[in-house]
């Protein structure tokens, strides 16, 4: 399962990423989560929280991506994952990554992470979209 893993990161190192289009990059990370569901979001976990040599933009896009996957089984550890990166990543680009996989997600229950965050942030931007993401998600509850 690594190996796969592995894999996809190098092909994350050759993509050139763009909001919204599907690429290979993409297309097997969907597949490598469908596949090891929760055992690859802990693999998933472990390279974007515990790998210093990690590139921000794949980490970043791969927030994204954790946000569009449609998958009841692996849902609340997405959730878990996008809430963290939120929270806890320092490069602006894991953190909007972040945000913009809660956005798609579109839950109330990413509110207690939105919250926190607000608070943390640096970047007026980002604190601009989370807090009316904040105010969205109240709105449906």
């Amino acid at each position: 399962m690594n190996n796969a893993f592995e894999y996809i990161i190098s092909i994350g190192k050759n993509t050139v990423f763009e909001d919204g289009m599907n690429t290979e990059f993409s297309r097997q990370l969907i597949e490598f989560i469908n596949k090891y569901q929760n055992k690859a979001l802990e693999c998933i976990s472990d390279y974007i929280f515990t790998e210093n040599i990690a590139d921000s933009e794949i980490k970043g896009e791969i927030f994204r991506w954790l946000g569009h996957i449609e998958d009841e089984k692996t849902y609340l550890k997405r959730l878990e994952i996008l809430g963290k990166g939120l929270l806890n990543c320092k490069s602006i680009l894991e953190r909007d990554g972040a945000y913009l996989g809660l956005s798609y997600l579109y839950d109330p229950k990413a509110i207690v992470y939105l919250n926190e965050a607000i608070q943390k942030e640096t970047n007026d931007s980002l604190k601009y979209d989370i807090q009316y993401l904040i105010t969205e998600l109240n709105a449906r509850n």
